[in-house]
């Protein structure tokens, strides 16, 4: 049989008080980083898919890029998941003024200039979960930035 000795009765008692605020730390750190990682990926995926849509339909009638006859429906796939926009955004706080949309110009090997290029980039302003641990020393990264490139695609 096991005796204690009388003055460590307490003792394990005292180290997991100590012990507990730091875990506790930790474990909201990994999830506030969790938490960001998601929502980046979010954002890239949905950047990706304005792109994707943006370059099947830029290219007008004329045989010319004309994205401002579907800004706006990129911008409310990138934001809400759907052309005809929606209520809740993919992220909380995005919004269709966080999205960009432009053509790229190409030089080509013998020094012409084309345009057959589009971009689609959002920024995104990330909130944390845990805003105490930005007091304490632990930062995210506030604004997230995701961007994609494609070719427009002739029909």
């Amino acid at each position: 049989m096991w005796h204690v000795k009388q003055g460590q009765k307490g003792l394990a008692v005292v180290e997991f008080a100590i012990i507990l605020p730091v875990l506790v730390l930790a474990a909201l750190a990994v999830v506030g980083r969790g938490r960001g990682l998601y929502q980046y990926n979010t954002l890239n995926k949905s950047v990706h898919d304005g792109a994707r849509f943006l370059s099947d339909v830029a290219i007008g009638s004329l045989g010319t890029i004309d994205i401002t006859l579907h800004e706006s429906d990129t911008q409310n796939l990138v934001v809400y998941g759907d052309v005809d926009g929606g209520t809740a955004p993919l992220l909380p706080g995005l919004s269709t003024g966080d999205v960009t949309v432009s053509t790229i110009a190409v030089t080509l090997p013998g020094g012409g200039i084309i345009t057959n290029h589009i971009e689609v980039s959002a920024d995104y302003t990330f909130v944390p979960l845990f805003p105490a641990l930005s007091a304490l020393g632990y930062s995210m990264v506030p604004t997230m930035r995701a961007s994609a490139v494609e070719r427009a695609l002739k029909l």
